[in-house]
C-alpha cells in the first residue's frame, strides 16, 4: 500500500516505458511501474511504442545472436527517436545497457532509469 500522507514532487517531463519480456511474459506485472510513475504529479508516462516487441536485449541473446539483437533494437530507437521522450525507464539492466548502448550509437541523450530511481528522486525531502 502506498502512504496516503507521501506527496511525490511534481516533474513536468515525458516519460517513455519501456517493458521488459521478463515484466511481461514472466512476472506479468507490466503495469506496476505505470502505477507507481502516475503517482509523480505533471509527469507524462506512455508506453514506448511497440512494447510488445522484444528489445534484443533477452539476457545473452544480444551477445549469442547480435545481428539480429541489434536489428530488434534499431526498431526500439527509431521509436525512442519518433517519441523524444525526455526519460526512457525500464526495469531490466540488461535492457536499459542495450537500449543506452543503441542510443549512444545514434547520437541520441535520453535520460534512461529503473522507475524506482525516478520515484526517489521525486521524494520530498526528509
Amino acid at each position: 500500500d502506498w502512504p496516503k500522507d507521501l506527496e511525490l514532487k511534481p516533474l513536468a517531463k515525458r516519460v517513455a516505458v519501456h517493458d521488459p519480456c521478463t515484466l511481461v511474459n514472466v512476472q506479468r506485472a507490466q503495469q506496476g511501474p505505470y502505477a507507481l510513475l502516475r503517482r509523480i504529479p505533471q509527469l507524462e508516462v506512455a508506453p514506448l511504442p511497440e512494447n510488445k516487441t522484444c528489445c534484443g536485449a533477452a539476457g545473452a541473446y544480444h551477445l549469442e545472436h547480435s545481428e539480429m539483437a541489434q536489428a530488434l533494437r534499431e526498431d526500439k530507437i527509431r521509436h525512442l527517436s519518433q517519441a523524444a521522450p525526455d526519460i526512457l525507464v525500464t526495469s531490466n539492466i540488461g535492457c536499459a545497457m542495450h537500449l543506452c548502448a543503441g542510443m549512444r550509437q545514434a547520437g541520441m541523450h535520453i535520460e534512461t532509469m529503473h522507475p524506482i530511481t525516478l520515484i526517489a528522486k521525486q521524494l520530498p525531502p526528509t
